[in-house]
């Protein structure tokens, strides 16, 4: 854990800007120079993003459908709708760099995080073991449905203002208060989204 918390300075080497929608505007790093961060657009629902080897994608579809889901609750240009799209967008970053860099580690494009755990003899944590789950975990005490706690007005805005703040600006990540009752998400599925070099299409 505290090798994930001192890599976390190092998410904002180099930034770009990421736009999506109209509430959504951070300047987004390239996590290291061997992982690279693209926007796409894929309709496949409550996918939030995936990896692959070298590469973390964000699903801009994903970040719209709660944009719109949630309206009605807070405006999506408003502060509080901003921070919950931009730490949103963060956290997919986090999550699919344990990913990536498993990958990496074993040249493995399709690894599986839970069958690596398996394989390593290793027991399970949290019932869903997975590199992106205890990236969170590292930063947040958990897997957080920011829109849900925002909507529900159990949201520290200051807090993730200076989160954001502190990826775009290269500086120390503000420790995160773990005693807030946010809202839990739940991980959607075990294994993710892989790329299968055999098939012609991608699959869950």
């Amino acid at each position: 854990m505290h090798a994930l918390s001192a890599q976390s300075n190092s998410l904002a080497s180099s930034v770009k800007i990421v736009r999506v929608g109209s509430g959504a505007r951070l300047r987004l790093p390239n996590v290291l120079p061997s992982i690279q961060v693209e926007i796409v657009n894929c309709i496949l629902a409550g996918l939030r993003g995936f990896c692959g080897i070298n590469k973390i994608y964000i699903n801009a579809a994903y970040i719209r459908g709660q944009m719109s889901m949630y309206s009605t609750e807070y405006h999506p240009d408003s502060p509080i709708g901003k921070s919950v799209a931009e730490i949103d967008i963060c956290t997919i970053t986090i999550h699919e760099f344990g990913h990536a860099k498993l990958r990496q580690a074993i040249m493995v494009t399709n690894a599986s995080t839970p069958d690596f755990y398996s394989q390593q003899a290793c027991g399970t944590v949290n019932e869903r073991p997975g590199f992106g789950r205890l990236c969170e975990m590292a930063f947040f005490s958990g897997q957080i449905d920011y829109w849900q706690s925002a909507a529900d007005n159990n949201w520290n805005l200051d807090y993730f203002q200076q989160f954001i703040t502190a990826i775009e600006s290269a500086s120390a990540i503000p420790k995160f208060n773990s005693t807030n009752n946010y809202v839990k998400r739940f991980p959607s599925t075990t294994s993710g989204l892989d790329i299968d070099l055999d098939a012609d299409d991608y699959y869950v």
